[in-house]
């Protein structure tokens, strides 16, 4: 964060709005990562101690390799 690795000034209420929407941001972010990539959140959270298990009709999603590949 330029607050941290430059030094810009920033108020205590502009930290907190900051990490705010940093945890927001995180949150759409992981959002988006499972929904391309289920296999590895699958993996993760059961390397945690849950267990997974697919309840939709067919086959499982395998998860979107065009998006997580994109530049």
């Amino acid at each position: 964060m330029l607050v941290n690795e430059f030094g810009v000034d920033c108020t205590s209420d502009g930290l907190a709005a900051l990490r705010d929407a940093r945890e927001s941001w995180r949150g759409v972010q992981l959002a988006t990562a499972t929904r391309d990539a289920p296999q590895h959140a699958i993996r993760a959270l059961r390397e945690l101690g849950y267990t997974v298990t697919w309840s939709g009709g067919g086959d499982e999603p395998a998860g979107t390799p065009s998006k997580t590949r994109s530049l």
